[in-house]
């Protein structure tokens, strides 16, 4: 299971890499945390060093990035599962209807 850490450790993880020149790996053994974490975290910091983690952590949304954030492609799925659900569910009552008119001689 997924670590959640607050911003404010976060930050002052990348301080200890950034500013005072501490080596990710070093760190990482010392906090418990792998390295590729931290230096995904620091990436962010360097980015924008003002407001990095935004949220639960997760990263600000730039204006031109075209990048499909998880959360965006879970919704996706979802939306094309209930339209290709939707789309079967039609074609069954359009069967059953036709079978019920060909049997009783009456549309449902």
């Amino acid at each position: 299971m997924a670590k959640n850490f607050d911003q404010a450790y976060k930050l002052e993880i990348c301080k200890r890499v950034v500013e005072n020149k501490e080596s990710v790996a070093v760190v990482a053994r010392e906090v418990g945390i792998h390295e590729n974490t931290i230096y995904g975290w620091v990436s962010r910091y360097r980015q924008n060093s003002n407001k990095p983690f935004v949220g639960s952590g997760r990263l600000a949304k730039s204006g031109g990035s075209n990048r499909n954030h998880g959360g965006q492609r879970q919704e996706l799925r979802h939306t094309d599962t209930i339209k290709v659900n939707t789309d079967v569910l039609e074609e069954i009552k359009f069967r059953i209807d036709i079978a019920f008119t060909d049997d009783f001689g009456f549309d449902l």
